[in-house]
């Protein structure tokens, strides 16, 4: 018989020589699963007349969705948490929450940006089976696989951040900070080609590069509602507002956000070491 490559990491398949004469290493064949033997398929190949009457379609099964795939989907809805895709990968809908848009941005300014309609770009961080939903992600270093997430928390653990602005406030998890950055020059997919008239709207038949609408680079620091203050915090909405601005200090980094940990606790603002690694023979604390 025939061992198959489905092209499916730990799966494989095999077609029994009564099945098939005179197939030749590497040649592709359209086979249908027959069953099980071990943990390997059995494929048979399928009656001409029938393939031939079957429907067939371009969108996979939703167990074939993968995290880490690099797919398109078109904005369904704009909600206050975030962005509902559909049509990804031809049949499937999913959620960007608005942790991972882009950048970290206050909600009235990633409003604008995205909009119903527009083909965004992502990257599926996780599968949830019992919703038959996506997690997506539209991170900037996470779509495009940057080894060094471009812009992220630039303070290392232990600085402090000043003048860091409240973008989102999430009652009974805790308060999203940014602060402004240069933007990075040349990331893909910032520009696309488009044909454009003149100014006297005559057809030049030109291509040129039109900027796409795109969030502004910030880096960006999560407290912890546990980490708003030394005392207990009930709801973080009661001690924050969108747009107000604080000292805080880098306590951890978060890799797969890109961004910072951080605190406002008076305890952590003032402590002279946070880190066992930080200590020094001789250093006064």
């Amino acid at each position: 018989g025939y061992v198959c490559d489905l092209g499916i990491a730990g799966v494989t398949a095999f077609l029994p020589k009564g099945e098939a004469e005179g197939l030749m290493i590497g040649q592709g064949v359209e086979a249908l699963i027959r069953g099980k033997r071990g943990s390997a398929l059995v494929l048979r190949l399928p009656d001409a007349a029938k393939l031939a009457k079957k429907k067939t379609t371009s969108a996979l099964r939703f167990q074939a969705v993968q995290a880490g795939m690099l797919v398109e989907g078109v904005v369904e809805k704009v909600v206050s948490n975030g962005l509902v895709l559909s049509a990804i990968l031809g049949a499937f809908s999913g959620l960007v929450l608005d942790t991972h848009l882009e950048y970290p941005a206050p909600r009235e300014e990633w409003a604008k940006v995205y909009r119903v309609g527009q083909i965004v770009t992502a990257r599926v961080l996780y599968v949830d089976a019992q919703k038959d939903t996506l997690m997506l992600t539209l991170r900037h270093h996470l779509v495009h696989m940057n080894a060094a997430p471009a812009p992220c928390a630039a303070a290392p653990v232990g600085e402090t951040v000043e003048d860091a602005e409240v973008l989102a406030v999430t009652p009974s998890v805790g308060v999203l900070f940014g602060r402004a950055v240069a933007a990075h020059g040349g990331a893909e997919g910032d520009e696309e080609e488009d044909t454009n008239a003149r100014d006297d709207g005559e057809d030049t038949g030109k291509k040129r590069k039109k900027k796409k609408a795109s969030l502004a680079p910030r880096e960006g620091y999560f407290v912890h509602i546990s980490r708003l203050s030394d005392e207990f915090v009930e709801s973080a909405e009661k001690h924050m507002r969108v747009g107000e601005r604080h000292t805080l200090r880098v306590v951890d980094a978060v890799a797969c956000e890109g961004w910072g940990a951080a605190s406002l606790q008076a305890s952590v603002l003032d402590a002279t070491v946070l880190r066992y690694e930080d200590c020094r023979v001789g250093m006064l604390v």
